[in-house]
């Protein structure tokens, strides 16, 4: 056992000085009449402070009272989190490019469904955002939130974690490097290129990784980022 605690210290020296941030997902209500059911919410995730304490506050509100709506860039993807029950939709906002408006451009005004996922070549290349003017923020999704210890690679979140045959990490800021991950007695199990466009996610295959904890590194010529991941069949 001494030997094991030897390797962690040299591995893992940084464990003793993390900071954290906080991505939250939340769910948006939409009142639309005569539509498909798939436009009736979407989701959302940020870790901006701000923004965060604005959906707070409408969320401390009686529904009828929320009076403002979502507005942000969107991408290619649902990012694994943006879905109405069982349905998963083809784009998502952008972490940490939306906010809470009063009002918008009528541009970007639409339906989830109907509008965006029916005509992605549309709202990917000429409108670029989405502003549904009846969406109300309707619940923070505790299940997708996510813990991020962030060093000098900001803003990265690993979710879900426990995972089981994959992982996903999502980035703010973007990442291009590799991805390490470590057995706790400091053995190498997996190691690949890794490449997070801006607001963007990468899924990971663990499959072949048997269950027990692990460390994650990810790595390029500027720093590093570290977490504990747990794998659980």
């Amino acid at each position: 056992m001494k030997n094991i605690y030897c390797i962690l210290i040299i591995l893992f020296p940084f464990l003793a000085n993390e900071s954290y941030a906080q991505i939250k997902c939340y769910r948006f209500s939409l009142a639309l009449q005569s539509t498909d059911w798939r436009d009736t919410s979407c989701v959302a995730c940020t870790s901006d402070p701000d923004v965060i304490a604005d959906v707070n506050n409408q969320l401390s509100k009686q529904f009828a009272d929320r009076n403002k709506h979502i507005n942000g860039a969107i991408a290619a993807g649902n990012a694994s989190v943006n879905k109405n029950a069982h349905y998963n939709f083809l784009w998502h906002f952008k972490v940490n490019e939306w906010s809470l408006r009063e009002m918008s451009m009528e541009v970007c005004d639409g339906r989830p469904y109907s509008d965006i996922d029916l005509d992605t070549a549309y709202w990917f290349n000429t409108v670029g955002f989405f502003c549904p003017w009846t969406s109300i923020v309707a619940e923070e999704l505790t299940t997708v939130s996510i813990p991020d210890r962030k060093g000098d690679i900001g803003n990265m979140a690993l979710y879900p974690n426990p995972a089981a045959g994959y992982f996903n990490l999502v980035s703010a800021q973007g990442f291009r490097g590799e991805i390490l991950i470590y057995s706790m007695n400091g053995m190498l199990q997996y190691k690949k290129p890794a490449y997070i466009e801006k607001g963007g996610t990468a899924s990971f295959d663990i499959s072949q990784l048997p269950s027990g904890l692990y460390m994650l590194q990810l790595k390029n010529e500027y720093s590093v980022w570290n977490q504990r991941l747990s794998i659980a069949r």
